[in-house]
């Protein structure tokens, strides 16, 4: 980190770490991340495309610290978004510890075409995690990369939503039944849905809408 404030301050002039953090488009806690775990791939590439920075002499210091001309950076390719891939696991279980400050650890690229038809129009909402565990097997699998509404932070009809309680980050199906009870379903037959009133129900945290999901299957 200390060689990216270097090259900030060196090749643009940037001096504080809001400022860098707006240059490279990475927010105060990403870039308080970065400070106690080193900053990410996508950081250093940020940096290379906005201050001019070599990627690899941030990593090592190695080589030269500001890049050539004449080299590619990489850039978005025409008609494909990123959308964040963040440290977090949602567990479709008992539960896994959550993160207060998810970091972005990935962008992945996906044509904006498909992006607009399946998710809808402000993608900037999108987020995604990943689903571990097998309580919501059947409709959602271990492993699986969840898109979610990160701007849904409230119950909102019936759905599957990610939700916190206590330190712990879920994955679940919500409803409401008669009486004010939150039901939290999961989908996987093997587990019982529970039954929620009162201060249990107002424990519950929701923190997005899952909209789809993408799995990988392994036949070998």
């Amino acid at each position: 980190m200390e060689r990216l404030y270097k090259a900030a301050k060196d090749l643009k002039g940037i001096s504080s770490p809001s400022n860098l953090g707006r240059a490279i488009n990475a927010s105060p806690q990403t870039i308080k991340n970065w400070e106690k775990r080193g900053v990410s791939k996508e950081g250093m590439l940020a940096a290379q495309r906005t201050i001019g920075c070599s990627a690899v002499w941030i990593e090592t210091g190695s080589g030269e610290m500001r890049i050539s001309d004449g080299i590619e950076l990489p850039t978005q390719d025409p008609g494909y978004i990123s959308l964040d891939l963040l440290n977090v696991e949602a567990a479709a279980g008992d539960g896994c510890n959550g993160l207060e400050f998810p970091e972005v650890v990935q962008r992945i690229n996906v044509l904006e075409s498909w992006a607009h038809s399946a998710l809808g129009g402000d993608l900037s909402r999108i987020k995604l995690i990943t689903a571990h565990g097998t309580s919501m097997q059947g409709t959602i699998e271990n492993g699986d990369v969840l898109f979610v509404d990160a701007t849904v932070r409230a119950y909102d009809g019936d759905g599957i939503y990610v939700i916190t309680r206590g330190n712990d980050v879920q994955v679940k199906r919500l409803q409401k039944l008669h009486g004010n009870v939150l039901a939290i379903i999961s989908d996987n037959k093997a587990y019982e849905t529970e039954r929620l009133t009162g201060n249990e129900a107002n424990s519950v945290i929701v923190c997005g809408r899952v909209l789809g999901a993408w799995s990988l299957r392994k036949f070998w």
